[in-house]
């Protein structure tokens, strides 16, 4: 079963939990983690963040975003990192991630 992501850390302590989490799940535990991650990105109005962990729940559900953890939690906490004036960047990281971006 999966583990709950602490939502009181803030989402740079929950990206490690779930980087270190992930690996070891898989189907509806790995989906459940990487859903609770877009939630918490969205309630900390992280929308780039969200959007980024969307196309990587897209991934896992394509089963193509295990070979590609390490590019999808750089791009994650790059668009974290971004502030609000900060032009959207997740179309760009989704990018360099290989996931085709359509608005």
């Amino acid at each position: 079963m999966a583990m709950m992501i602490d939502q009181q850390s803030g989402f740079r302590t929950a990206l490690g939990q779930f980087a270190a989490e992930l690996p070891r799940l898989k189907g509806a535990d790995r989906m459940l983690l990487v859903n609770q991650l877009r939630r918490l990105a969205l309630a900390s109005e992280l929308h780039s963040a969200a959007e980024v962990v969307g196309g990587m729940a897209d991934a896992i559900a394509r089963e193509e975003g295990s070979a590609l953890l390490g590019p999808w939690l750089a791009a994650i906490d790059q668009a974290a990192s971004c502030t609000s004036e900060t032009h959207d960047v997740a179309p760009l990281l989704l990018a360099t991630v290989g996931v085709r971006y359509a608005h």
